[in-house]
C-alpha cells in the first residue's frame, strides 16, 4: 500500500477523509484555503502544506475534495504552473460534478502525464470508514495500485474505465436520495400537524415502508426490462387520485405540500398522454424523454 497521501480541501467531507487516512496510519498531507481548518488534523499528525504546490508534490496520490471542478483545475494548475507535470502521480477527484466535467478532468490530467480517478462518495462525513462506499472510475491500473490505500476512507468499488461512470451513477444515487429524504420531511411535517411525532412516522417507514419501496422497485425493474407496463395492481391513475386527496389534506392545515404537487403534475401529464392505466414504472419512459 502507498504509505502517503495528500488531501486538498478540508470541508466537512475532506476533513473526514483526511482523518480516516490518519487513523489508518497513512502519512497524510493536507491543504485548505482557510488554514485554520487544518488545525485539528495537524494535532492528529497531518503535515499541513503551506500552499497547493507543496501539497501536490508531497505525495504520489492526491485526493481532491472541493466545491466544484473549476476549483479542482485551479488547484492542480498551481503545480503545473511551476513547470512540472503529474508524471508518477495519481489524482483522485472526489468532487461532485457533471459527466462532461469528469471526462475533461481526466483528459487534462493525462495531458500532463498523470493518472486520473474520478469518484463519488455515497455517504455522510460522520460515516466514512468500512461501512461507507465510494465509487471510482478512470485509470484501472491506478485503481488496482491504490485500492488498499483508498479503502482507508471507505469500501472502494471500480465502475469502469470511463471516468464519468462513477460520476453518473453517484449522481443518480444522490438524486434518488435527495428526493426521498425531502419527501420524508414533508410527510413528517404533515403528520406533526396531526399530533404524530416524526419518530412514529420513521418507525412505520422502517417497519414496512422500506420493504414496500424495495418490492415496488423490483416489480418496476421487471417491467422496464420487459418494456411491459400493464398491471393489475396500483396504476398511475390510482396514485394520481391519492395525490389529490393528499393535496386536500395539505390545504386543510395550510401547508404547501410542495413535493406532492410536483408528483401530482407528473402523474397528471402521464394520464393526459393516455398512460393512466399503466404501472407507475411507466414514468421511466417519460423521464427518458429529452427536451
Amino acid at each position: 500500500m502507498n504509505s502517503s497521501v495528500t488531501v486538498m480541501g478540508l470541508g466537512n467531507m475532506g476533513a473526514a477523509l483526511a482523518a480516516r487516512f490518519l487513523v489508518s496510519g497513512v502519512a497524510t498531507t493536507v491543504w485548505n484555503r482557510t488554514a485554520s481548518k487544518a488545525a485539528s488534523l495537524s494535532e492528529a499528525g497531518a503535515h499541513v502544506a503551506l500552499d497547493p504546490e507543496e501539497a501536490l508534490w508531497r505525495s504520489a496520490v492526491c485526493v481532491v475534495c472541493v466545491e466544484d471542478y473549476s476549483q479542482v483545475r485551479d488547484l492542480l494548475s498551481r503545480g503545473v504552473g511551476r513547470g512540472e507535470n503529474f508524471h508518477g502521480r495519481t489524482i483522485v477527484n472526489l468532487t461532485w460534478g457533471t459527466v462532461p466535467e469528469a471526462r475533461d478532468a481526466r483528459d487534462w490530467v493525462e495531458m500532463y502525464g498523470g493518472r486520473y480517478l474520478d469518484g463519488a462518495i455515497l455517504d455522510y462525513p460522520a460515516n466514512m470508514g468500512p461501512n461507507a462506499l465510494v465509487l471510482y472510475s478512470g485509470d484501472k491500473a491506478a485503481f488496482d495500485e491504490h485500492a488498499e490505500l483508498l479503502s482507508a476512507i471507505a469500501r472502494p468499488r471500480f465502475e469502469g474505465a470511463d471516468p464519468a461512470a462513477a460520476n453518473a451513477l453517484g449522481m443518480a444515487g444522490a438524486l434518488f436520495h435527495n428526493i426521498a429524504v425531502a419527501g420524508f420531511y414533508e410527510a413528517a411535517a404533515y403528520a406533526a400537524q396531526h399530533g404524530i411525532a416524526a419518530r412514529t412516522l420513521f418507525d412505520l417507514t422502517a417497519e414496512i415502508g422500506f420493504d414496500l419501496c424495495a418490492r415496488a422497485f423490483s416489480d418496476g425493474l421487471t417491467r422496464i426490462e420487459s418494456d411491459d407496463y400493464h398491471t393489475d395492481q396500483s396504476t398511475i391513475g390510482i396514485h394520481f387520485d391519492t395525490t389529490l386527496v393528499q393535496e386536500a389534506g395539505f390545504a386543510e392545515i395550510g401547508q404547501a405540500g410542495t413535493l406532492n404537487k410536483v408528483v401530482r403534475d407528473i402523474l397528471e401529464s402521464a394520464i393526459s398522454a393516455g398512460e393512466g392505466g399503466l404501472a407507475m414504472s411507466a414514468l421511466y419512459r417519460r423521464f427518458l424523454q429529452i427536451h
